[in-house]
């Protein structure tokens, strides 16, 4: 071998180390970006997943204050209308007794009315001659 392929050897043997150094190299900062990527993204998932998290529970305390509003509406509502509808009972019983009271008078008036028009006619009947 002449000192001329020697030394092109050589100079290949070099380049190609070099070569696999620098790729090593590029390798390995390929690696660490893209593990701080990797990492940055992770970041903001775990960063995202907080944030839904949050809204999540503030979601879910605001629709249990929405259902107790509901719930103490509901029952105020319910509450009133049975209210209302004693005093409709009450109302309708009293009206009951004094129709009832008015019948009974009503009654008694035509009762009397009766009896002195019975009196009326026997003194009338009394009081005709007899044919």
């Amino acid at each position: 071998m002449n000192f001329k392929a020697h030394n092109d050897s050589d100079h290949m043997l070099n380049t190609t180390t070099n070569l696999i150094t620098i790729v090593g190299r590029l390798e390995k900062k390929i690696d660490t970006r893209f593990e701080q990527q990797n990492k940055k993204i992770d970041s903001r998932f775990e960063q995202q997943d907080r944030k839904i998290e949050a809204f999540q529970q503030e979601n879910r305390e605001r629709f249990d204050q929405q259902d107790k509003k509901i719930e103490a509406f509901q029952q105020e509502n319910r509450e009133r209308f049975d209210q209302q509808d004693k005093k409709i009972e009450a109302f309708q019983q009293e009206n009951r007794e004094r129709f009832d009271q008015q019948d009974k008078k009503i009654e008694i008036f035509q009762r009397e009315n009766r009896d002195r028009f019975d009196q009326l006619e026997l003194l009338i009947r009394q009081l005709l001659p007899k044919s």
